[in-house]
């Protein structure tokens, strides 16, 4: 038995735990390497995805923010002077916003996006999610407006029915406007933490 233990190489013995260390450690490096570049790569994806979608609407929401600015105005002057505007014909982009590839931004990004980037994400969505509800909400209101068409009424009634309508449209109406605020806002926030987080050059070179 002792001369068995005294024929072990304790040099090759040590130079093989070495080499199988060494080995092991290069392959944690790798794959570890290989999981960043795949997170590298899936984080560039999403921030492109994100900017071509706030770049998108950013056009759409500042056109919709200009027309509120002046429609709502003339709509409540109307209002006041005892003349109900027309909005039995009323159409909306929903349910065209992107809810869906949004919220898959939202869960992609929770293990990928700095955290500030995707708590904002979350608001930006959720605005999205509240403007598509208010817009299903001007729509259900035309259509009580339209409705009165169908009733044999007296004018005064008439009158009476078709400005409360017309008013809570109105209220629809501010706070569709708001929410397109918010949007825009949330977006210009969001676009400022991409370019500190995510800087172009940062991403292009990993």
């Amino acid at each position: 038995m002792t001369i068995l233990f005294k024929k072990i190489n304790y040099l090759q013995l040590v130079l093989d735990l070495i080499i199988v260390f060494i080995g092991v450690s290069l392959a944690f490096l790798f794959t570890n390497y290989q999981e960043q570049k795949k997170k590298d790569k899936d984080t560039e994806q999403l921030i492109s995805f994100l900017k071509i979608g706030l770049q998108r609407y950013d056009v759409a929401f500042n056109g919709f923010y200009s027309y509120h600015e002046t429609y709502n105005r003339n709509f409540r002057n109307n209002l006041d002077n005892k003349i109900v505007p027309n909005i039995n014909i009323v159409t909306f982009p929903a349910p065209a916003y992107p809810l869906d590839a949004f919220a898959l931004l939202t869960k992609q990004g929770y293990r990928i996006l700095n955290p500030e980037i995707y708590i904002s994400l979350i608001a930006y969505t959720n605005a999205m999610e509240r403007l598509e509800y208010i817009e299903q909400k001007l729509v259900n209101t035309s259509e009580k407006f339209t409705e009165l068409n169908n009733h044999n009424i007296s004018p005064e009634a008439f009158y009476f029915e078709q400005n409360k309508w017309a008013r809570l449209y109105l209220r629809y109406l501010e706070i569709r406007k708001d929410i397109i605020k918010e949007l825009l806002d949330k977006s210009d926030e969001l676009k400022i933490l991409l370019q500190e987080k995510y800087p172009v050059s940062s991403i292009e070179g990993k």
